[in-house]
């Protein structure tokens, strides 16, 4: 599938979703026990805050106890395949992404999952755009001399990914075929897993969650180099979208 093409799918922002299935058994009020909350990817990321959030929303709601589960892994795969083969009464259910529904299972012939047969859609949630940030060891400061640099080092510099067909990895990729960029991949379970080796040097460049670039741009632990939507982030509204040097890159997921 082209990359241009999955901005179809990038338009579909984050879904809670349960494993389709027989729903409650006859006569019994839901909830009437714990429910698991499965996210994706591990303590401390974007979809782990808000998976959080809403877990305690629901569990005020419900007047029942919402656990989160972290299961990272395989791009989402593995947890959704988790609950895809749960038991589809709502005791289990998912802070899905469009790198589940909409990336995956274009991306490879034998995804364990089928977004429309294993799950009933709940609620849409919101979307993102991510920052592209670089070790403060990297000598490229902007996106212009991250290009330069890149070109001119074909195959030498590494980027970081949240994980094989995750918005993190394809956006990245998106860029390194719009501006012509030989970069290896260097793929992770979470940006909190990446963050020591990005802040160390290790890897060079990536791009990030909000939640997790923000308090470590204003640290100085690692440098914001651009937005990957074209419109600036609220968040550090000097950061500048990567447009402005690579024109038409426009990318938000959820």
């Amino acid at each position: 599938m082209k990359l241009r093409a999955l901005h179809i799918a990038f338009a579909l922002a984050a879904l809670v979703i349960a494993a389709n299935a027989p729903a409650q058994a006859p006569g019994e009020a839901y909830p009437a026990r714990l429910i698991r909350f499965v996210v994706p990817f591990p303590p401390g990321g974007a979809v782990d805050i808000l998976g959080r959030a809403i877990s305690e929303r629901l569990s005020v709601a419900f007047k029942q106890p919402v656990i989160v589960e972290n299961k990272p892994g395989a791009g989402t795969l593995l947890a959704a395949e988790y609950v895809a083969k749960a038991p589809g009464d709502g005791y289990t259910l998912f802070l899905g992404s469009v790198s589940t529904f909409g990336i995956s299972p274009n991306l490879y012939s034998k995804a364990p999952i089928d977004p429309l047969r294993d799950f009933t859609h709940i609620s849409r949630l919101g979307s993102t755009n991510l920052f592209l940030v670089a070790s403060p060891s990297f000598p490229a400061k902007t996106v212009r001399e991250m290009i330069d640099l890149i070109r001119a080092n074909p195959g030498k510099f590494n980027y970081g990914s949240v994980g094989p067909g995750t918005i993190h990895h394809l956006f990245m990729e998106a860029l390194n075929k719009d501006a012509g960029l030989e970069i290896q991949h260097v793929p992770y379970k979470g940006g909190v897993l990446a963050l020591p080796d990005i802040i160390s040097g290790k890897i060079q460049v990536m791009m990030l969650d909000a939640s997790i670039a923000v308090p470590n741009i204003q640290a100085g632990k690692i440098i914001a180099l651009g937005t990957t939507a074209a419109k600036p982030n609220a968040f550090v509204a000097s950061v500048p979208p990567i447009a402005a040097t690579v024109p038409g890159y426009d990318w938000s997921g959820g």
